[in-house]
């Protein structure tokens, strides 16, 4: 992990992994169970796996929580220790930690966050049955 491009795309991948987890969770609770229900009934086995995780949501949201934190530690560490050499070179060590941890908190707060729960609000009848396993 010691050139920029690597570091960027660990970055980006990250962002983008902690997007698809907290789609995910607000799909699931955002989800229409009647309509679901109505698929259920009619043999739709995905369905019927969505029923059975909003009924009992604890230890899915548990699970996807403890992975988002994991995630964004890494992202701080990435962008406390090795961000800031590579586009704040010029600055003092503090401001440069400082400001590489502001701009990806930004970065993670628009594309890993507010985006990804937006789309889960409009689309999360589908976007639960297309991930969900049969």
């Amino acid at each position: 992990m010691d050139s920029l491009p690597s570091r960027c795309t660990w970055t980006f991948i990250l962002i983008l992994l902690t997007g698809i987890l907290r789609c995910f969770e607000t799909a699931v609770n955002n989800v229409n169970e009647a309509k679901l229900q109505k698929l259920s009934d009619g043999g739709d086995k995905r369905a019927k796996n969505v029923l059975a995780l909003s009924e009992n949501p604890n230890k899915f949201y548990n699970s996807i929580r403890v992975l988002t934190i994991i995630i964004e530690l890494s992202l701080s560490f990435i962008a406390a220790y090795f961000m800031p050499a590579a586009f704040f070179a010029k600055l003092p060590a503090v401001w440069g930690k400082v400001l590489s941890v502001a701009v990806l908190a930004v970065f993670t707060l628009v594309f890993g966050v507010y985006a990804p729960k937006r789309i889960a609000d409009l689309h999360a009848d589908s976007i639960v049955l297309k991930t969900s396993s049969v």
